[in-house]
């Protein structure tokens, strides 16, 4: 996956629901434009939960990005 890919579908308007699928089979939902961001340098990705809470994915786990 690439870092233009991803910032690609969290840029479109109107943003369209999307997932990430990890290479562990994972499947991460990005809820909107505002629940995730990628670093400038492109090696990683925040992801922000419901709860509050954030993970930081490496980008090179993720395989595929999925329609919700």
């Amino acid at each position: 996956m690439t870092r233009q890919v991803l910032r690609k579908a969290l840029e479109r308007k109107p943003f369209r629901r999307f997932s990430v699928r990890l290479t562990d089979g994972e499947l991460v939902r990005i809820k909107s434009d505002h629940s995730a961001a990628v670093h400038p340098k492109g090696e990683t990705m925040v992801i922000f939960e419901d709860d509050g809470s954030y993970r930081i994915v490496d980008i090179a786990l993720i395989t595929k990005l999925q329609a919700a």
